[in-house]
């Protein structure tokens, strides 16, 4: 039955290899498209559906399914928004009348706090460490980076030597949108002292252009520099270490010492401000420490 109602035109590969051709995806997104994609149709056609004439019912079920098979909301979230990327394409390309899936609404995250790094822990791994061997002193700089900077670890893998100036970093982010943050001085100091080390090591530097390279000389990937930075952080952290939680303790701490979260949503490049609202607990915090430092009424109180 399945092989009956397979499409006879492999749309979902022409889907892919339209979005792999636009450079507007990451290959971590093209390859999770792609699996989710096919994950979809394998379900429609079992329960006997033309993956092209499915209605929101069959979407709707789809997405249920994922549910009770413990996907969370963020995963059946990016799943879905494969599903309704590829009926958008099929629909411009007037394979189809309608979008089946743009009425199915994706379901609620919850979004709590992340927990930021200790201030005092990440300054001890920071600034305690003398070694002079280049993969130490290399990941040591992309920590700084991270935490200086704000920066998501795709972001940090893509930065360019032409990237960085004497105070600033200009980041490229999600959607190609790029912005520029101030690079601080004791990550400007960690930078170059690894660029140094690369220099020396530049007749085995395949890729001149890359800022962070691995020990072959070729760009870092992702995955390998978030394997080091775990590794670096790991003893700051009771949880389970990430990258990630460099960026959520940058805007965390800016917070605590006074920046308002527009400032913060524009150094971390969130496009949205719900985005970054999930840091408004932190301000509130801190807006209560200062009143109940500055107003005289509180004064009174806590007297």
């Amino acid at each position: 039955m399945g092989e009956i109602l397979k499409m006879e035109v492999d749309h979902i590969s022409q889907f892919i290899q339209h979005i792999s051709a636009g450079g507007r995806y990451r290959p971590e997104t093209i390859r999770a498209y792609t699996s989710d994609l096919k994950a979809f149709e394998a379900h429609v056609v079992a329960r006997g559906r033309d993956p092209v004439k499915v209605d929101y019912r069959d979407i709707r079920d789809h997405i249920y399914q994922l549910h009770r098979t413990g996907n969370g909301a963020r995963t059946i979230s990016r799943k879905l928004a494969a599903i309704k990327s590829f009926y958008r394409h099929l629909q411009r390309q007037g394979i189809i009348e309608a979008n089946p899936a743009r009425t199915v609404v994706r379901p609620k995250e919850k979004r709590a706090l992340p927990g930021a790094l200790p201030k005092e822990g990440l300054q001890q791994i920071l600034d305690d460490r003398s070694d002079d061997v280049f993969l130490v002193i290399r990941d040591l700089a992309m920590v700084e980076i991270l935490y200086g900077c704000g920066l998501r670890i795709s972001e940090l893998t893509d930065l360019n030597r032409s990237s960085i100036s004497s105070d600033v970093v200009r980041v490229v982010g999600k959607g190609s949108k790029e912005r520029i943050v101030p690079l601080p001085q004791k990550a400007a100091e960690a930078l170059q002292k690894y660029l140094d080390l690369r220099f020396v090591k530049s007749g085995k530097v395949s890729d001149d252009e890359a800022l962070f390279v691995s020990h072959s000389g070729k760009r870092i990937t992702s995955r390998d520099a978030r394997r080091r930075v775990e590794k670096v952080i790991g003893g700051v952290t009771p949880d389970k270490p990430h990258p990630h939680q460099l960026r959520h303790s940058y805007a965390s701490h800016l917070l605590n010492n006074g920046a308002s979260l527009r400032e913060v949503q524009e150094l971390l490049g969130h496009s949205s401000p719900t985005t970054t609202q999930i840091y408004t607990h932190v301000e509130v915090e801190r807006l209560v420490k200062i009143y109940e430092q500055a107003h005289p009424r509180a004064k009174e109180r806590q007297d």
